[in-house]
């Protein structure tokens, strides 16, 4: 059995489409180990459930798809949320600013990027 390091996870989050993060696809691409294990070692590698893991590697996309496609129904759809909405809940709580406005601030003159709280 091969032994999954850090560097496994974080390459499948790199080329994996975000719209594709589920347990079930992280699963089904790393069949060799067990389901139990899978969670241990995300669990050991980031300190985080496999799905707290998924949504924070989803949140590192959003600001950038929010402005690259400069749209929340796009962006959340290319991020895998089913509804805009959920989206907006989402970012609003990892970021302190709801999509609407980070859209705003973008077109305006000046422009600030946007980081996730800590």
């Amino acid at each position: 059995m091969l032994a999954l390091q850090r560097h496994d996870f974080e390459r499948w989050a790199k080329v994996t489409p975000p719209a594709c993060y589920s347990i079930k696809r992280l699963r089904k691409d790393f069949k060799q180990v067990s389901r139990r294990q899978l969670y241990r070692l995300i669990h050991h590698f980031f300190d985080l459930t496999p799905q707290k893991w998924l949504d924070e590697r989803r949140m590192a996309l959003a600001a950038e798809a929010l402005l690259k496609y400069g749209s929340i129904k796009i962006a959340s759809a290319f991020l895998g949320y089913k509804q805009p909405t959920h989206f907006t809940r989402v970012f609003k709580r990892a970021f302190g600013v709801c999509p609407k406005a980070v859209l705003r601030r973008h077109r305006a003159p000046e422009t600030r990027t946007v980081q996730p709280r800590t």
